[in-house]
């Protein structure tokens, strides 16, 4: 059934604003609410990844958002990856380490190990992270969300709400010019974006699974400074954060009971002289700072009814590694897409049931990655800070669904137990590409009809956010009676490619034809150019694959799981 009312989302971050714009960009009535007064103005989170270093000296902003490449993916399907790049935070130097209480140097570890750059593959053209201030990246996301009329609503506060089978009843209390009220508003569905400490996992009495570690903390915060300093027990790194405005990002880790408590400008400026003890070094202008302990902890599932649970609202951890940030925005992405079909009438609520289904695996092996990091870093922080503790799935380009109720694979049948497919759903699979995993890029491909020197990408200019994407490799005719099929479904929701390694090919009815100049998308999807062979990939809007296949009936099969009422 069509719904007419418009999606709830709580909270005004990275993973609120992403899931906002994806039900925008669907076409879907979406409200954004957030209980600040005012937009975050510090950095609050250095990017989309690996932030290990970043408890350490000139490397890393403590709040700098690093973002791994596959976030960078999902910023271009949804239109913002150039304003991203835009924003991006100051380049990163070399961590040093000093030995207190002198001021000797004892050791200097590249920037480059800590965060691989590595250089980039047609398929995998982004393999190193972006460095962003988190509250650039939300102004980014903003400023596209306002380009559909929605805009963050400040001082609203989710206090309660009650459930439906059809729809959300949510109380949310205004709080303007010393006045308040509470409004009943009626949501389709309400997803809770409000972090660890937000009411709307508790209102849905989610279980908050794992532990505080209370041995340690973490003081973080943003301030102008001129130089950093590294002493022996209590950890202190500053690190550059722009140029433009000499702003620097300040961490300081340590024993719990020794910082908890000292989260203000003057507490934080005494802990500096103390145990550092240069006078010469002068904090001030603190833009925003903070007290945590370290957290490991996830939601025993991610939604109950109408109500889901998406970025820190569902699982938190420490920053080691970097994977947050990238983690809540994947999670918007992957229910997305499938909350825009269920609000359209196009799906059923068991397409919804997925998002748990696909997302539950992924987090918990992140979470066991980064408590891996987490006790290597607490053993030895300098020997952490290498290459070898950062592994390349951390980049999470081999995230995958191989497990999911949603895929269908003809080419390769999945015979791996369950439990062993989402043992590697971070660090994927060495194997043939499979359904389920991230849909690879190939470059150098000329969409016809076009002149030849007309470059473009699968995720620049093929893949959609908003559609399934589907491509023919080699001979049509098995699938010559899919175009009927398609026709059946809604306008805007599929779109086919056959992709060619011939630059002259007729003209195919509802096909855009792609010519494959460089080979790239060949390779990346293990297609042998000296075979006859006809083979379908159905990629699904969040860039995943959802089908593979060698018949019309395969396609049918997917599309069918997809589109059920």
């Amino acid at each position: 059934m069509v719904s007419e009312l418009p999606v709830l989302v709580v909270g005004g971050g990275p993973s609120g604003l992403t899931m906002a714009l994806c039900l925008a960009k669907h076409g879907v009535p979406v409200r954004i609410v957030d209980a600040s007064n005012e937009y975050h103005k510090g950095s609050r989170g250095a990017g989309l990844m690996v932030s290990l270093e970043y408890f350490w000296v000139n490397n890393r902003q403590s709040h700098l958002s690093i973002l791994e490449p596959r976030t960078l993916e999902v910023f271009g399907l949804l239109g913002i990856q150039h304003q991203v790049h835009e924003n991006r935070g100051a380049k990163r130097g070399s961590t040093h380490f000093y030995k207190y209480p002198k001021t000797d140097e004892v050791a200097s570890i590249d920037a480059n190990p800590l965060m691989p750059s590595l250089s980039p593959t047609p398929d995998r053209p982004f393999r190193s992270m972006w460095s962003v201030p988190q509250f650039r990246l939300e102004a980014v996301l903003r400023a596209e969300l306002h380009k559909y009329g929605v805009h963050v609503e400040l001082n609203r506060k989710l206090v309660d709400f009650q459930q439906t089978e059809s729809k959300v009843v949510a109380q949310i209390l205004h709080s303007e010019n010393g006045e308040t009220f509470v409004e009943d508003f009626q949501a389709s569905y309400l997803v809770g974006a409000d972090g660890a400490k937000g009411v709307v996992r508790k209102l849905l009495k989610l279980d908050f699974l794992g532990k505080t570690i209370d041995a340690d903390g973490m003081l973080v915060a943003d301030l102008c400074a001129h130089v950093w300093k590294l002493p022996n027990g209590l950890f202190f790194s500053v690190r550059p954060q722009e140029r433009e405005t000499n702003t620097f990002a300040m961490a300081i880790l340590g024993p719990g009971s020794i910082l908890q408590g000292q989260d203000s400008p003057a507490n934080i400026r005494a802990l500096f002289l103390t145990h550092v003890m240069r006078e010469d070094i002068v904090l001030q202008d603190f833009h925003w700072y903070s007290f945590f302990k370290p957290n490991m902890r996830m939601v025993n599932k991610f939604s109950e009814g109408r109500g889901f649970v998406v970025g820190d609202a569902a699982h938190i951890h420490s920053p080691h590694g970097g994977q947050g940030l990238n983690t809540s925005v994947q999670d918007s992405f992957n229910l997305g897409w499938k909350m825009a079909l269920a609000w359209h009438g196009l799906a059923s609520g068991s397409l919804l049931d997925t998002y748990n289904e696909e997302r539950q695996p992924v987090v918990a092996e992140m979470l066991r990655k980064v408590i891996g990091l987490y006790k290597e870093f607490t053993e030895n922080a300098q020997k952490a800070l290498s290459a070898a503790a950062h592994p390349i799935d951390l980049f999470q380009l081999d995230i995958n669904y191989r497990w999911s109720s949603i895929i269908v694979e003809d080419l390769n049948p999945q015979i791996t137990p369950v439990n062993e497919l989402k043992a590697h759903a971070y660090s994927g699979w060495k194997s043939s590409l499979c359904a389920g995993d991230r849909a690879p890029d190939a470059c150098e491909l000329v969409v016809l009809p076009a002149a030849a020197t007309s470059s473009s990408t699968l995720f620049n200019g093929v893949f959609s956010s908003t559609k399934h994407t589907i491509l023919i490799f080699g001979n049509i005719v098995p699938f010559s009676s899919l175009d009927t099929y398609i026709a059946d479904l809604p306008s805007d929701t599929v779109h086919t490619f056959a992709i060619s390694r011939a630059n002259n090919v007729t003209e195919i009815p509802n096909m855009t034809l792609v010519y494959d100049q460089g080979g790239h998308a060949f390779s990346a999807y293990g297609i042998d150019l000296n075979l006859n062979t006809s083979v379908a990939v159905v990629v699904r809007p969040d860039g995943y694959i959802g089908c593979i296949t060698q018949s019309g009936l395969g396609i049918k099969k997917y599309l069918s799981l997809i589109f059920s009422k």
